[in-house]
């Protein structure tokens, strides 16, 4: 049961991080007064000028759970596999292969934003997918054979809880 709430929880902040990212793009400059603006779990209309440079404003307050790097429509020429080697992949003028990168900002596993730190220890991971993708030996002339590219498909925040901890049992004052 604990298993299943913690996967829950995880999967809610991972779609959490990669929907706002990809709405907050959709916002863009409000020109009418009676506009509706959808935030997260949050919904309101807007009554005068004054109330949309306060949103604005908090806006830039807002922090990411986990700071993610979304990359749109990329055409990669080198990428690595399941074992790890570093291939060249198959790109043709008229059937190109394109994909979407959604990876951590840093790859050292930071500690997740917003998470009670006596009770959890939460790290931020790149969450990768294989595709089928022609692909050869980086530097090689042997022929682009079908193989399995590891892509970033999403920024998670992994969160392990703290049990039995020395600061849950006392008393802070």
């Amino acid at each position: 049961m604990k298993k299943n709430f913690y996967f829950n929880f995880i999967t809610f902040f991972s779609l959490f991080v990669i929907i706002f990212c990809f709405n907050k793009e959709r916002y863009g400059d409000i020109k009418n007064e009676d506009d509706v603006v959808a935030e997260p779990h949050i919904v309101r209309r807007i009554k005068n000028k004054n109330l949309i440079q306060k949103r604005h404003i908090r806006e830039e307050k807002f922090s990411y759970v986990c700071d993610s790097v979304i990359m749109i429509n990329l055409q990669p020429t080198i990428g690595h596999i399941k074992n790890g080697s570093l291939v060249e992949i198959l790109q043709e003028s008229e059937s190109p292969f394109r994909t979407n990168f959604v990876e951590c900002l840093n790859h050292d596993r930071p500690s997740c934003n917003g998470i009670n730190e006596k009770r959890f220890k939460s790290e931020c991971i790149t969450i990768y997918e294989y595709i089928d993708v022609g692909i050869r030996i980086l530097n090689s002339n042997y022929d682009f054979k079908s193989g399995e590219l590891k892509i970033p498909i999403a920024c998670q925040c992994r969160l392990k809880e703290k049990l039995f901890s020395h600061s849950l049992l006392t008393i802070e004052v």
